[in-house]
């Protein structure tokens, strides 16, 4: 389990439950606010979109697509790792969807978290004991929220898409798990509907969550987070399971390496997520409700929201296409191809957005459609506004 704390990068699995928040990064209240769009400004989102997708797809930097920037109080400030991963011209294609289930595998989400509000079902509990609610050990739903606080809502901080989350006890009330508890919430995650399932706990073997994973590969994909010791993982701890994604952390901006400390990393690597100063919502903890984590806990639930963004857009995806293009678009760091600190590489949240929307059947003239009505609205914003005086004056805008 990770303490909450001023991060020492050291192995914050293996850390005893935190019931404090003394290094914690404290901030200030948040305001309310709402996002209002006009006609225009609707029609260069939609146009904008459009153009996102393109540049990703032409393998241009995702930030080069960058169009929405969220309304929420620390987004600017704190979660530049977001921009990074190219979160804002994904959000151009899709904020998410709450008809995506996210499954965290831990120790209970609080539901009353006002950025994960009406989007956290009851909790389930594979353990001998009662189903925890992410309060007393709050690692659960710090971990939900990196995956799915609301966007653009005026508060707190940005998750990667609006999903449901599906909380399910993993843990003791000390915080401890065993591998059959991880392996039979994996199997009940997928029961319930789950397609992205989330394990940011570590365990004495994961063979049994491997098997787990096998039997429902045609329903969901499972993310582990690697570990932060800062060492390498060798084949004979850490076989490369071929039904779980394990996820290793980078830093937060374009130093990839995880310095002053780090991730673990080996053969099991399959991809690598922002790891370091990672905005979290936790409000028991944290005196505000948002401070700052580190550790692969926070990597996985990134790879697990770019997977569920992924179905959000197209829902007719299987696993092993959203698997396919979370490792094609995925950004080469390190080794060129896969390498055991990186995997395929880092989340490229913008390229899985645009690979999804490129799947989606859609004829070309239903799109030509669009394009134009969406250029019709503009033009009528910008005549009502003055700019356009004719039908066939020219005009330009920015």
């Amino acid at each position: 389990m990770i303490a909450v704390r001023r991060p020492d990068f050291r192995d914050m699995h293996a850390a005893a439950p935190a019931k404090t928040a003394d290094g914690a990064a404290r901030f200030g209240r948040c305001p309310n606010s709402a996002g209002r769009f006009s006609p225009l400004s609707v029609a260069l989102r939609i146009v904008r979109s459009c153009l996102a997708a393109a540049l990703c797809c032409a393998g241009l930097p995702p930030s080069s697509a960058s169009a929405l920037t969220p309304n929420d109080f620390y987004y600017s400030t704190y979660q530049g790792y977001l921009n990074l991963i190219g979160a804002p011209a994904a959000w151009d294609v899709s904020t998410g969807s709450p008809s995506v289930i996210v499954a965290v595998l831990d120790s209970g989400v609080n539901a009353a978290t006002p950025d994960l509000a009406g989007r956290v079902l009851p909790g389930i509990s594979t353990t001998t004991g009662p189903v925890l609610d992410g309060i007393a050990i709050s690692h659960g739903t710090q971990v939900a929220s990196v995956v799915a606080m609301d966007i653009n809502n005026g508060i707190g901080g940005a998750g990667i898409g609006r999903f449901t989350i599906l909380p399910i006890t993993v843990t003791n009330t000390s915080g401890s798990n065993t591998s059959y508890w991880l392996a039979d919430g994996v199997r009940r995650a997928a029961a319930e509907g789950a397609k992205a399932i989330v394990i940011s706990q570590s365990t004495l073997t994961y063979a049994p969550v491997n098997q787990a994973a096998a039997e429902v590969a045609d329903q969901a994909l499972v993310f582990v987070a690697a570990g932060n010791s800062n060492a390498r993982r060798s084949e004979a701890a850490l076989p490369n399971y071929e039904h779980l994604i394990f996820v290793s952390g980078t830093m937060g901006d374009e130093r990839a390496v995880w310095t002053g400390g780090g991730s673990s990393w080996g053969p099991a690597v399959d991809l690598s997520a922002p790891a370091v100063s990672v905005l979290v919502a936790d409000p028991t903890v944290l005196p505000n409700g948002y401070g700052l984590n580190s550790g692969t806990s926070f990597a996985a639930p990134i790879a697990a929201g770019a997977a569920a963004l992924a179905w959000s857009i197209n829902p007719d995806l299987s696993p092993t296409q959203v698997k396919q293009i979370l490792f094609s678009t995925a950004t080469d760091l390190g080794d060129p191809g896969w390498d055991e600190v990186f995997g395929h590489g880092r989340v490229n949240l913008a390229g899985v957005a645009a690979a999804a929307a490129a799947t989606v059947p859609e004829p070309a003239a239903a799109i030509s459609l669009v394009v134009l009505a969406a250029v019709g609205i503009g033009r009528a914003g910008l005549r009502r506004r003055g700019f356009v005086r004719s039908r066939f004056a020219p005009y330009t805008y920015r």
